[in-house]
């Protein structure tokens, strides 16, 4: 399976998300790419005084994985201003994560996924599953071990 893994990551946490999800691809034989999208100011809340690079394009992709932390209680302008400008999702099938320090889905997590998961479906990407991931939870090894897991038997036909 062709799959593009897209991640904003400010502190490493969701990063470090992503490149667990591609190294348990890759062991499966799966063909992935990893796109880190980078603001130019990471410090405004403003999506007009920032650029964002690369724009992902998913065209050639079966699977689409997109994460972004949370900031603010909300999807970070980053990724917002990512899926405004992403290509190539329409028909495509989409899982999105979030991570969050904050312990629960309603302290911004829930806000997160909802904003992501329309602009995808705004788009025509078909959104099979999301997770948040608190990075503060004791078991949070566990946690992203157990999604990764799922990503992979799930979604790419592995048993």
């Amino acid at each position: 399976m062709n799959i593009q893994i897209i991640v904003h990551s400010a502190t490493g946490h969701t990063l470090t998300v992503a490149k667990q999800l591609e190294a348990a691809l890759v062991v499966k034989n799966h063909i992935v790419n990893l796109t880190h999208i980078i603001a130019s100011n990471e410090e405004t809340m403003n999506e007009a005084l920032f650029t964002i690079s690369p724009i992902p394009s998913c065209e050639p992709y079966d699977l689409i994985l997109i994460g972004a932390p949370v900031r603010a209680f909300s999807a970070t302008p980053a990724i917002k201003k990512a899926l405004k400008q992403i290509t190539g999702v329409k028909g495509k099938k989409c899982i999105l994560f979030t991570t969050e320090q904050l312990p629960m889905n309603f302290m911004g997590g829930n806000q997160a996924i909802k904003k992501m998961k329309k602009a995808l479906t705004d788009k025509g990407a078909l959104v099979l599953n999301t997770r948040i991931i608190h990075w503060n939870r004791s078991d949070k090894s566990e946690i992203i071990n157990t999604f990764v897991n799922s990503v992979v038997k799930d979604y790419t036909h592995e048993s």
